[in-house]
């Protein structure tokens, strides 16, 4: 008899992917500066209150690309003006149907660290004292062996409203679902998913 795909089965119980196959460095700045540190996380699949919230997270303006060594390569800085000038990054328009709003095409590093995707995220009015990053479809898995998924972590906050994320991906082209996971500071869990279609240089 023939053997068929396990589908969700499969899913909620393989490995979770390793967010560093993807990520190299995330920083985040929602007032002071903070670069996210990798760990292990026993909650980025599990929702405090027991259901998942609505994400607030909203985009504020188009990702752009930043050189990392545009001030002495110029080069590099021309190639990041013309990848801002030429690639339509996200789409904010208010006809893009709601389940497209976190689709975004960004670049990737296939040979060194090159060019930095920056994003301008909204986080609402309310105040978060975590963010973790980690690959969306680890939200619904159970974890490693030790029930936990790797993911880049933020410490302890408060973040809110406006600000930037600035992502260093590592060589990987193609298709990548980020979960950024908010945790409310009243523990209301939510998880905004970034669609990404990581593309080269």
């Amino acid at each position: 008899m023939k053997n068929f795909p396990g589908g969700w089965n499969a899913l909620e119980n393989m490995n979770p992917s390793l967010i560093t196959t993807y990520i190299s460095t995330v920083k985040a700045t929602f007032g002071a500066p903070v670069n996210a540190d990798v760990l292990w996380s026993n909650n980025y699949n599990t929702p405090t209150g027991g259901t998942w919230g609505a994400s607030p997270i909203t985009f504020n303006d188009e990702p752009t690309v930043v050189a990392v060594n545009g001030m002495h390569n110029g080069q590099e800085l021309i190639y990041s003006q013309a990848m801002n000038s030429q690639t339509k990054m996200a789409n904010l328009s208010s006809d893009v149907p709601s389940q497209l709003k976190g689709l975004v095409f960004l670049y990737n590093n296939p040979t060194s660290p090159r060019f930095l995707s920056k994003l301008s995220l909204n986080l609402g009015g309310l105040n978060y004292n975590s963010i973790q990053i980690s690959v969306m479809e680890n939200s619904v898995t159970n974890g490693n062996e030790h029930g936990e998924i790797q993911v880049f972590n933020f410490g302890t906050g408060p973040f809110t409203g406006v600000g930037t994320f600035e992502f260093l991906f590592s060589g990987y082209t193609g298709q990548v679902n980020l979960g950024i996971r908010l945790e409310s500071t009243t523990n209301v869990s939510s998880i905004f998913e970034l669609r990404c279609f990581l593309i080269q240089p």
